[in-house]
């Protein structure tokens, strides 16, 4: 009886060591997420700037411009809404903060700052 207690107490704390890798790797899968999330809105106000900087650009190429951008936020949106779904079964929703981005209107890059309006949203591969 106490070898199978022995045993019991054994695969408990495997059980356990492994509950704890899968939780540590879900943290990091999240952390990635939020990383990419950050990419695209500092993407996003990289390309605001240059639009801002560039008004010799017609109205066909901002169009496109802007569609693209449409696609980043897409993309975003996809990544912030996905769901975790952890060891126990439950489905863990990501939450974020999303981050205000601000850029120049200056273009030498001074410190005029305007808020972007742009939503976070992620790319939509359907």
């Amino acid at each position: 009886m106490n070898d199978l207690r022995e045993d019991i107490v054994i695969l408990g704390g495997k059980l356990s060591e492994e509950s704890n890798k899968h939780l540590i790797q879900d943290k990091l899968i999240h952390l990635q997420q939020q990383n990419i999330v950050l990419v695209i809105n500092q993407v996003q106000t990289v390309i605001k700037s240059l639009i801002d900087a560039l008004p010799e650009l017609d109205n066909k190429v901002r169009k496109r411009i802007e569609k693209q951008m449409k696609v980043l936020n897409d993309i975003g949106i996809q990544i912030l809404t996905n769901k975790l779904t952890i060891n126990s079964g439950e489905e863990m929703p990501l939450q974020m903060n999303p981050t205000t981005t601000t850029t120049s209107n200056d273009p030498a890059g001074g410190n005029c700052n305007e808020k972007l309006n742009m939503p976070m949203e992620l790319i939509n591969n359907d």
